[in-house]
């Protein structure tokens, strides 16, 4: 394994590298590779899960985006969508607008 960079107790292996990164600092890869993450600090780690379209021949198109539309649905994403709900909500008590 290869370290990229050391962080601030953040790090991810994807493949066989291992990388880092701190606080302020942007992190894209590609989430078709194998990957395992491990927040090493007290803090809470957030993430921007971005989801980029591919460029894909049919069937290929038709399958990917079956396949996104039931993310969408799955149990996971309504968690985490509840999840940003419940964050939101508490930072708006702290900081109203």
């Amino acid at each position: 394994m290869t370290l990229v960079s050391s962080g601030d107790g953040l790090r991810m292996n994807i493949g066989d590298r291992t990388v880092g990164w701190r606080e302020g600092e942007t992190l894209v890869f590609d989430d078709t590779w194998p990957h395992e993450v491990w927040n090493g600090t007290q803090g809470t780690r957030v993430v921007l899960l971005t989801q980029f379209e591919r460029p894909l021949r049919q069937p290929g198109r038709a399958v990917a985006k079956a396949f996104l539309g039931c993310i969408r649905r799955s149990g996971f994403v309504r968690e985490a969508r509840a999840n940003l709900d419940h964050w939101d909500a508490a930072f708006h008590e702290i900081e109203p607008e």
